[in-house]
């Protein structure tokens, strides 16, 4: 077997596993359903884009075609890393984190696999092996969420909705959206039995059956749009097959009555009562999560204002999200890292160029697509619907490893579709090619060790550290200390983060002086080391801020918390962080003064409106805390900040009667009803005091012990 053929076996292996990466789902790695995913892509692609390389040179047939998809991809990556290179931030841009996996390194690796696909496959039928094995990875991948329905396997993160092996419903909703158009391609291309043809349906309906079940809004509307897409199309462009062009026209009126329909019923018992239905029919634009986006797309576009030409580099959203908070975001998560919007995405990314070269993917894909003679109508119309229902899905969302590594097989199938393919080359092996075979060689096994190995020896550790050992807590401190000793960037901030956290944890456990002033040195001066690295970082403030709060050190902890106000002025989370320094540092004043502000970002804030009441009333202002709690509340609220206020400035009545409606709101926390009883012992009514206790022990049958003891206590006059 002479080299080439080897190159060749090498690059055809790697081309076939990559459809099954999506499987992977590391237990060893920190975020498994990510990282494994992306290693592994990253891995494949290093040694095929190697191999192909080497190939390239030797054979000059194996060298890319110029198409206008390998222009618009090639000019989209160089502006992104341009955009990287000036945003300040450039190794966050370059190496993303755990949680996401993308940067500018996962956007290298794709543009190197568009490569290796465009200018390795040459012939149709192994496009179409390639597809089918795809869709094959597909079934299985899909029968993962069908007994997740079923209750054979856990939904990780998303409760009732599939998520299979992605551990997120939206995630294997655009994956399963790829596999039914590309399902129904290959249902165009056979000629043969009908047979196989029902194999084909029943794939397809089970695929959409899948995504359906994902429950995931956004996708199952574009699955419908491009259904409606496809056949519109067809309607429009066939013109040789007058009898499916009729059938296309009956299929968009049925789809029109469909939707028709659904929206009459949408509100009868029939449609709340099916999962995914639901929570189709719950679509509004005031409906918290589609509210909410308004809100983030509105502080991308304060962000893009700023920076307008090549934006912030990617990664770093986060920093306009800080900058433009908006307070009426207060009920969702704390931490945005992206638009949830494929334009804003961009536009923050890459600016006004960077948007224009991602679109121009697919606007010259369409064009590409469409002057193909490769092509029939439907399968052109199936191809273009795909493109559209995609960039549709990522209005909402954004995308992941699965998804990019599915538009950029895609691309490059419709970049194979769209032109000549040239087989014949030449051999151009001399002296000159065997060295640069060598250092290609060199190369690649260094990629796979500095944008890999070394990764996964992080994640590893982290997640050691993570973990319980016989030896105990020095060696998770061991672990946190071998993590960090590796620098890389893409992991400091997770370790820190998780370290910071997990310090807090040990401070409250028996564990050694040693072992947890060695955490809390550690802790500190790394959390330190990245608010030194990102010092417009607000989150790093406030978690400093945050956990030396609960050390006790306000003093120390006021001046992060000020310099996070500074840099987002609206965020609510800062200020609750400031009154609680402020109230525990005996500031009172300062303390209702924060509260106030607070309240007055957003009126709807139902616990900015708590905590201003509770500020006022260790001001002793209480009718002004009662009239403002009226505003809101029912005679029946209670609120655990409110009743411990309340005891602290010693008005017990008020205090009971608080404790007494959370207690009715929440009858199973013990710790509550203790604290009713003492409150009550406090003011003198030993017998009601009792009588709580003995409830308590009715409630909770475990606190019997524990509870008869209190009860024996009071009753002998003393004060337990």
């Amino acid at each position: 077997m002479n080299f080439n053929k080897i190159l060749k076996y090498i690059v055809y292996t790697g081309l076939f596993l990559i459809p099954f990466v999506p499987l992977y789902v590391s237990t060893v790695l920190f975020f498994p359903f990510i990282t494994g995913k992306a290693f592994l892509f990253r891995i494949l692609v290093e040694i095929i884009f190697g191999a192909w390389l080497i190939l390239a040179l030797r054979d000059s047939s194996y060298r890319p075609r110029k198409s206008w998809i390998l222009y618009a991809i090639s000019a989209f990556v160089g502006i992104i890393a341009l955009a990287d290179i000036f945003s300040g931030h450039f190794l966050k841009s370059f190496w993303s984190n755990f949680e996401r996996m993308e940067g500018l390194v996962t956007l290298l690796h794709l543009l190197a696999y568009f490569f290796v696909l465009t200018s390795f496959i040459k012939f149709e039928k192994i496009w179409e092996r390639l597809l089918q094995t795809s869709v094959g990875v597909s079934l299985i991948i899909g029968g993962w969420g069908f007994f997740q329905l079923f209750g054979k396997f856990t939904s990780i993160q998303s409760g009732t909705r599939l998520d299979s092996s992605f551990g997120n419903a939206s995630y294997l909703a655009i994956y399963m959206f790829f596999h039914i158009f590309l399902t129904v391609y290959l249902f165009t291309r056979y000629q043969g039995s009908k047979f196989v043809k029902w194999i084909y349906g029943l794939i397809i309906a089970f695929q959409a059956f899948i995504l359906i079940f994902t429950q995931t809004r956004g996708t199952i509307l574009a699955l419908f749009g491009s259904t409606f897409l496809t056949f519109l199309l067809i309607s429009i462009f066939e013109k040789e097959k007058i009898k499916l062009r009729k059938v296309s026209v009956g299929i968009l009126i049925a789809l029109i009555l469909l939707g028709a329909v659904f929206f009459l019923i949408k509100d009868t018992k029939l449609v709340q009562g099916i999962g995914p239905l639901q929570r189709l029919a719950s679509i509004s634009l005031t409906e918290r999560t589609t509210a909410s986006r308004f809100l983030v797309w509105n502080m991308a576009y304060q962000g893009f204002k700023e920076k307008p030409i090549l934006g912030w580099g990617q990664e770093n959203f986060i920093f306009v999200f800080e900058k433009y908070y908006d307070p009426g975001m207060y009920a969702q998560e704390p931490w945005f890292d992206r638009a949830h919007n494929i334009f804003f995405d961009w536009l923050i990314a890459g600016g006004t160029l960077g948007l224009l070269a991602y679109l121009s993917l697919f606007v010259l894909s369409l064009y590409s697509l469409w002057k193909s003679f490769n092509l029939s109508v439907v399968q052109k119309s199936l191809l273009a619907s795909l493109l559209v229902g995609y960039f549709f899905h990522n209005i909402f969302v954004f995308d992941n490893i699965a998804s990019y590594i599915m538009f950029i097989l895609v691309l490059a199938f419709i970049n194979f579709k769209s032109g000549e393919n040239i087989v014949e080359g030449r051999l151009i092996a001399d002296n000159y090619i065997k060295s640069l075979t060598l250092v290609i060689i060199i190369l690649s096994m260094f990629s796979i060790y500095f944008f890999n190995v070394k990764t996964i020896l992080v994640s590893r550790n982290l997640i050691q550290a993570l973990s319980a050992h016989e030896e105990g807590l020095s060696k998770n401190l061991e672990f946190y200390q071998r993590a960090l000793a590796y620098d890389y960037y893409g992991g400091n901030q997770e370790i820190r983060e998780q370290l910071l956290s997990n310090t807090s944890l040990v401070l409250r456990t028996d564990a050694s002086a040693e072992i947890k002033e060695g955490f809390l040195i550690l802790s500190r001066e790394e959390m330190q080391k990245q608010i030194d690295l990102k010092p417009t970082s607000v989150r790093h403030q406030i978690f400093m801020a945050s956990f030396l709060n609960r050390l006790k050190l306000y003093e120390e902890a006021e001046p992060y918390l000020e310099e996070a106000l500074r840099l987002s002025p609206k965020r609510q989370q800062t200020l609750f962080e400031l009154i609680t320094n402020n109230l525990n540092s005996g500031q009172l004043d300062k303390a209702e003064e924060f509260a106030k502000r607070t309240f007055e970002l957003d009126q709807r804030f139902n616990i900015a409106r708590i905590i201003y009441a509770t500020t006022l009333i260790y001001n002793n202002k209480i009718i002004d805390a009662d009239n403002l709690l009226k505003e809101k509340f029912n005679e029946d609220f209670g609120d655990e900040r409110i009743a411990r206020a309340y005891y602290t400035v010693g008005d017990l009545d008020r205090a009971i009667e608080q404790w007494g409606n959370v207690i009715n709101n929440q009858p199973g926390n013990i710790q509550f009803r203790m604290a009713l009883a003492a409150t009550l012992l406090e003011a003198g009514r030993r017998d009601e005091a009792v009588d709580v206790l003995i409830e308590a022990i009715k409630v909770i049958p475990e606190f019997k012990k524990q509870g008869e003891f209190f009860i024996r206590e009071i009753q002998a006059g003393r004060n337990p």
